[in-house]
């Protein structure tokens, strides 16, 4: 593996990366949450996303889609470290504000009411 990074090693760099990016404008990056995500790390994943969510709560309105989906990709969160009632509550948050704001075929409303059924069905 010499010369070659590690999936782990890009991941890391890509958040760090977009870190500085989003340090200028006092945000923390989408793709930084994402990563820890998909590195499995849910403990920082959530911190981060609690940090953003916090953020966004404070600047936009209750009903704002970029609340949906940060409220949708917690859902996600939660449900990969099996905590289906906690899943369940951002999802139908998620969903509440698309159903309100988005179109009713918006691809980010169908998604969201597809990890709805999926979480629901767990529980």
């Amino acid at each position: 593996m010499s010369g070659q990074k590690s999936n782990s090693t890009v991941l890391k760099s890509t958040a760090n990366a977009a870190s500085s990016i989003a340090t200028l404008s006092g945000a923390i990056p989408p793709r930084r949450r994402e990563t820890y995500r998909e590195m499995k790390d849910y403990t920082t994943a959530l911190t981060y996303y609690q940090k953003g969510l916090k953020i966004r709560e404070e600047k936009l309105a209750k009903n704002h889609p970029d609340l949906a989906v940060i409220y949708h990709n917690m859902s996600k969160l939660y449900f990969s470290t099996q905590k289906y009632s906690m899943a369940k509550k951002y999802v139908q948050q998620a969903v509440e504000i698309g159903q309100e704001k988005l179109s009713s075929t918006h691809p980010h409303l169908v998604e969201y009411r597809e990890t709805f059924e999926k979480t629901r069905k767990k529980q």
